[in-house]
C-alpha cells in the first residue's frame, strides 16, 4: 500500500483521469511487486527523511522491510518495485530486466 499511496499522492496518477497499475510476480524463492504510475509531478523516487517529519518514509519502510527495491522511469512512467525473498531462499541480485537501487538516479543525473 506505500507504494500505491505514493504513486497516487507524489504523481500524476493522482489527476482525474490518471491510473495506477500494480504487479505481483511470484516464484518459489520471491515476490517481485511493481507499481507503475503517470510520472512525478516533481521529482524521482527517493528516500529521504523529514526530520520530525510524520509523513515522507514510505519508501524506508519499502527498503528497511524488502530484500531490495529500485524504479524505472521511462516514457513518462515511472515504475517502483520491491522484492520479498522467501524464508530460506538465498540472496541474488536484481531481477532481470529491472535497474539495481539508485540506478536509474545515477543515469538521470548523467552518472
Amino acid at each position: 500500500s506505500e507504494l500505491v499511496t505514493n504513486a497516487v499522492a507524489h504523481s500524476r496518477s493522482g489527476r482525474p483521469g490518471g491510473t495506477v497499475e500494480l504487479v505481483v510476480a511470484a516464484t518459489c524463492s520471491a515476490l517481485l511487486i511493481s507499481v507503475t504510475d503517470d510520472g512525478p509531478e516533481t521529482g524521482l523516487p527517493a528516500i529521504t527523511l523529514p526530520p520530525g517529519g510524520t509523513s515522507g518514509n514510505g519508501l524506508v519502510l519499502v527498503e528497511s522491510l524488502s530484500d531490495g527495491w529500485g524504479y524505472q522511469h521511462e516514457s513518462g512512467r515511472t515504475a517502483v518495485w520491491f522484492r520479498l525473498r522467501a524464508l530460506g531462499a538465498a540472496r541474488s541480485g536484481v531481477p532481470a530486466g529491472l535497474p539495481a537501487p539508485g540506478a536509474a538516479a545515477a543515469a538521470a543525473a548523467g552518472a
